[in-house]
């Protein structure tokens, strides 16, 4: 995960705040890092059937996909979307959020609940679940596909 702190380190040099709890980049990282690891793990089957040297029969030829195969342009992006959702979720659910689970159950649960995966802010009980889930719900729903590039790129369904 080195390369993913370099890249928010070259791209990203702020602290955002939401209300008076302030993100720093670091927590960025962690937050960004549980987005992108739930995006790859939930649409893993789609990226094997876009690459087309994977034999159907044989498991073990399945590529694992990592962060490392993002565009770096959709990773911006995924960074863009979580500033919007933090934005949107205000400060007294985001900090319960990170209080409870922590920054990156944070960016898992993003992602899971943005694309309607049966999984995210409500498995946990949050005093503040309608404010985190209508806030991810804001940003519309995104899949994944594999460019000709053999990069990951992020497609917006809404």
């Amino acid at each position: 995960m080195n390369s993913l702190r370099l890249y928010i380190r070259k791209i990203i040099n702020e602290t955002i705040e939401v209300g008076a709890i302030k993100i720093t980049q670091e927590d960025l990282v962690e937050i960004l890092k549980g987005y992108l690891e739930a995006a790859i793990w939930t649409e893993e089957d789609q990226l094997n059937d876009d690459n087309s040297v994977i034999d159907d029969e044989n498991d073990s030829d399945l590529k694992k996909f990592t962060i490392e195969d993002l565009d770096d342009n959709s990773k911006l992006q995924a960074y863009s979307d979580i500033k919007k959702f933090m934005e949107a979720a205000g400060k007294d659910a985001i900090s319960e959020a990170i209080d409870d689970n922590g920054l990156f159950q944070l960016g898992m649960d993003i992602w899971l609940t943005r694309n309607h995966h049966g999984a995210g802010f409500f498995d946990h009980s949050y005093y503040h679940e309608s404010e985190l889930t209508e806030a991810a719900h804001s940003l519309g729903e995104v899949d994944l596909y594999l460019g000709d590039d053999l990069k990951i790129y992020f497609s917006n369904v809404d």
